[in-house]
């Protein structure tokens, strides 16, 4: 059982580290792999859990508990901190040509009332959906804030600011990733 635990928390460890430290644009790592915070509060426990049934002395076993809790405690409330001010307010999708579509994500911008937009390009593929980012706009200023999206081709379209600019996006003919990612405010 000690060994288990052990090796459950060099595990979780490891999908913490690699979730922190890597980016990618396929979905299933993305959405539902991306989760350092909890990876790294379960690696603590366990990695507690399998000291306290192998240390002898209870001194040794009180202080490794204790010492595991405070990453827990300061991982519990970075988490929290990163729910709070990070999570998505809307989410809602702007259908392309099969198989490319548009994720539009509204959220707060930090602290204050301003309205970010990020958009999202996908290439639905089941478990090998990818996604890529499209553009964002921050309404701080509100000539900057996100108007509307067109598509104008299969492997092109249009983002509209309030102020009547307009973004073109081309897009890679071989995989539909976008060429280049325009951005009004500060995002």
């Amino acid at each position: 059982m000690r060994v288990t635990a052990f090796l459950l928390s060099l595990g979780f460890g490891a999908l913490a580290a690699v979730a922190a430290f890597t980016t990618s644009s396929l979905i299933l790592l993305t959405d539902y792999l991306n989760h350092p915070y909890l990876f790294g509060v379960l690696a603590c426990l366990l990695l507690a859990f399998a000291l306290h049934r192998t240390l002898r002395p209870r001194w040794a076993r009180v202080t490794a508990v204790v010492l595991l809790m405070l990453p827990v405690c300061a991982l519990t409330g970075l988490g929290a901190l990163a729910l709070a001010f990070g999570g998505n307010v809307d989410v809602t999708f702007v259908d392309g040509p099969d198989p490319l579509r548009v994720q539009v994500r509204t959220s707060m911008a930090g602290l204050g009332p301003d309205t970010l937009v990020r958009l999202d390009l996908r290439s639905e593929a089941g478990l090998f959906t990818r996604q890529w980012p499209l553009a964002c706009f921050n309404d701080d200023v509100v000539d900057d804030a996100y108007d509307s999206l067109t598509w104008t081709g299969p492997r092109s379209l249009d983002i509209r600011v309030n102020d009547g600019r307009v973004f073109s996006v081309r897009l890679d003919p071989l995989t539909g990733e976008p060429l280049s990612t325009p951005s009004a405010g500060y995002c």
